[in-house]
């Protein structure tokens, strides 16, 4: 039971990244709608991320694409400990 509960466990991981790459797809969307006001600077920084891996969209297209690149940069530790501040000791 184990191996296909380990399976099973990799099967919603996959899920949930690619659910939250598609809400940030999403949430970049918004904050370009909405310029020129802006935001926090984590969630600039964030966007920034975002432009530098998908540009705009401009017109329709293939998203997985795009969904598999910000799944991708929301694996990388690089990008949380740039935005998600050390708590104090």
């Amino acid at each position: 039971m184990a191996p296909w509960a380990g399976y099973k466990l990799r099967s919603i991981a996959d899920n949930v990244e690619t659910i939250l790459a598609i809400e940030l797809l999403a949430a970049s969307a918004g904050v370009d709608f909405l310029r020129p006001l802006r935001s926090s600077p984590p969630l600039e920084e964030l966007h920034a991320r975002v432009r530098e891996k998908i540009p705009p969209h401009l017109g329709d297209r293939r998203l997985d694409h795009d969904i598999h690149a910000l799944g991708a940069l929301l694996g990388d530790p690089g990008l949380w400990d740039k935005l998600v501040p050390e708590e104090p000791t």
